[in-house]
């Protein structure tokens, strides 16, 4: 059998973190200075940014993000992103046009806007994804992971299996490091789970709802020591990540 892993926190594993007021939920209890493991990650993400001189692409003053792309910085073979991308495309074309600001926020982070490009779907992409429920499941996997690697820095580097409360593992490796991280599992030390949830046409109190139950989810699963939930609404043209274990 194999020996489990050192567990190591999300904050340990958060280069330099700063504590900051946690924005809760309506009904939902939260202390004054908590920790947030995802937005200290986006933080050190981005001074890793700005010390290397790296920058986005932008239109407009606006940082990119492009579902098409995601075959890029995550793991994952092209032709699973391609799904992914072209079913967010659908859902993003039910309630808008292109282009469209999108905002994402990680914890207590700041919402940040980023421009999301796609290409409108033909009459042969709106009959292929005409599964209005699966479609908005993978349109949401291809928002949350085109989105936590620009916003957070993490990769994908495997689909999870089932009962383990999330969807993809994912790692704080660099891009051309991620090859490194292909025999993880999810004891690796490093490794930090997602967990993704999509509503086509999203209001407050949905939306504040998914991800009330997708952090249960999490928490029970048999998912990493570290965690997080991401949840897509599409009319709302939003991405929000919370971390369910630190």
């Amino acid at each position: 059998m194999r020996a489990a892993a050192p567990t190591v926190s999300l904050r340990a594993l958060c280069e330099g973190y700063v504590s900051a007021p946690v924005l809760g939920f309506p009904g939902e209890r939260t202390s004054k200075h908590s920790f947030s493991p995802a937005a200290a990650i986006l933080g050190h993400h981005n001074w890793i940014r700005s010390e290397s001189g790296v920058d986005d692409e932008r239109h407009g003053g606006l940082a990119v993000l492009d579902i098409y792309a995601m075959h890029r910085p995550h793991a994952l073979k092209r032709e699973l992103t391609d799904v992914f991308a072209a079913a967010a495309a659908v859902c993003i074309h039910r309630f808008h046009v292109p282009p469209k600001v999108w905002a994402v926020k990680a914890d207590d982070g700041d919402t940040i806007h980023y421009e999301v490009p796609w290409t409108p779907p033909s009459d042969e992409g709106l009959r292929t994804y005409d599964d209005d429920d699966e479609t908005t499941e993978f349109g949401a996997c291809g928002m949350a992971l085109a989105a936590v690697d620009i916003h957070m820095g993490l990769a994908a580097y495997s689909r999870a299996k089932k009962k383990t409360g999330v969807d993809f593992y994912l790692c704080t490796a660099r891009a051309s490091d991620t090859a490194s991280s292909l025999s993880y599992d999810l004891d690796h030390r490093e490794t930090v789970g997602l967990e993704v949830s999509g509503v086509s046409d999203d209001t407050d109190a949905n939306f504040n709802e998914r991800v009330r139950r997708k952090l249960a989810q999490v928490r029970s699963g048999r998912s990493p020591d570290r965690a997080i939930a991401g949840v897509v609404g599409f009319r709302g043209a939003r991405v929000v990540f919370r971390t369910a274990k630190p």
